[in-house]
This record gives structure tokens, sequence and C-alpha cells, in this order.
């Protein structure tokens, strides 16, 4: 879909039903033209992209696909048809109150009161967003490095359908799990924490050592 015919599609389905908080997107040209920022910016909505390569970044999306993948598995062993169970996994999944803020989604998303330039100075997202970001850190407390600015670190990088890694800098953090990294030729590149490495040697001091592909 090209990116003129992305933005009027999203932007047709936002103005018919209601306006978003927030959107994550990969990192297609469609999504990151002007014509999105402007949007975006001017509604008040807040566009995530997720990091190029690691489509895990979008892990709202992913764990939509593991639940309906599932739910059709299961109803494939009671003969119904492929629209059935369809309308009947969205019925479950838009009346089930959300856990982080206790409402159907099917409320949130038909909330009467439509998101305008009035509504922008009540956000209510930072609640949910607190919820979300006390769970991540509740469930990575122990599994997660921790990565600063001026941190040192090896940096996978894709080109050309091959992937290496290089010693690179990490200039400014987005969120938990998303970074910032100086290359070499002075272009900075968005990173997931995935794609970083800390470089140590048998010492304990940094070292140049490439990880493991």
């Amino acid at each position: 879909m090209s990116s003129t015919t992305s933005a009027k599609t999203i932007f047709f389905v936002m103005f018919l039903l209601n306006m978003v908080s927030q959107t994550i997107f990969d990192n297609g040209p469609q999504y990151t033209s002007g014509e999105f920022h402007q949007f975006f910016s001017h509604n008040g909505i807040r566009h995530t992209r997720t990091a190029p390569y690691h489509p895990a970044t979008n892990g709202l999306t992913e764990r939509f696909v593991q639940t309906f993948n599932k739910a059709i598995s299961v109803g494939r062993r009671d003969g119904r048809t492929s629209k059935h169970k369809l309308a009947t996994f969205f019925l479950h999944y838009r009346t089930t109150p959300h856990l982080l803020t206790g409402h159907p989604r099917s409320v949130l998303f038909n909330d009467p009161s439509s998101k305008t330039d009035l509504a922008l100075l009540k956000p209510d997202i930072i609640r949910v967003q607190d919820g979300q970001e006390v769970q991540k850190s509740a469930y990575d407390h122990h599994t997660q490095e921790n990565f600063e600015i001026n941190d040192s670190l090896m940096v996978r990088i894709h080109w050309d359908n091959h992937q290496y890694w290089e010693p690179r800098i990490i200039t400014e953090t987005i969120s938990q799990v998303s970074f910032v990294v100086k290359l070499e030729d002075d272009t900075s590149h968005h990173c997931h924490m995935d794609q970083l490495c800390k470089m140590f040697s048998s010492s304990g001091d940094s070292s140049n050592d490439t990880p493991d592909q």
C-alpha cells in the first residue's frame, strides 16, 4: 500500500470511529511520511516506530496474534465455520474487561466522548502506560541488561541481507528497550536492546569480541 493510500485509509478510520492515543508501526516509508507526522502531532497521537528488523518490539501486536491463533486453533475441533469462529472470538475479546483499564475494549473503542482538541487537555494514556511499565519491569527485572547513554557496546547491523556486529556508543535512550546508537559514518541507528550486547573481556574490561551470531 502506498504512502498516500495508507494515510488516507488510517485517517478515514480514525475520523469515522474515534481518535486513538497511540499508534505503533514499523519503519515502512508509508508510515514515516510528513503527512503522518503532521496528522499525529495535530491530534495529540503518540506515534511509535519499532526497531528495524525487530518486529517483536511491537509486543502488543505480537501478543494479539498469539491469542488469535490460539483461539482459532481451538475452534477448529468443534466443526464451526471460519466466520462463526471469528465472530465468536471478537465477541469475547471485545467484551472482556482489560486488565489495566478495567473496561472492555468495545467500551474504550466506542467511547462516546470522542477525542478532540479540547480532550487533549486531559490525556489519560499516562495511567495505562504506567501500568504497562510496572508489569514489564516486574517481568524483565532479572532478564534484561541495563544500557545507558555513552555505553560502549556491540550493535547488530543488517545490510544487504547479511548481519554483522560492530562496536558503537549509545547516544539516546528512547524507552527501556529502545535506543539510538551512533554509527561509523556519524549517522544514528534505532535499535532494540536485543540487537545490543555489552563488550566484556575475561578480565572484565571492554573488548571488541564479536558476540555469537
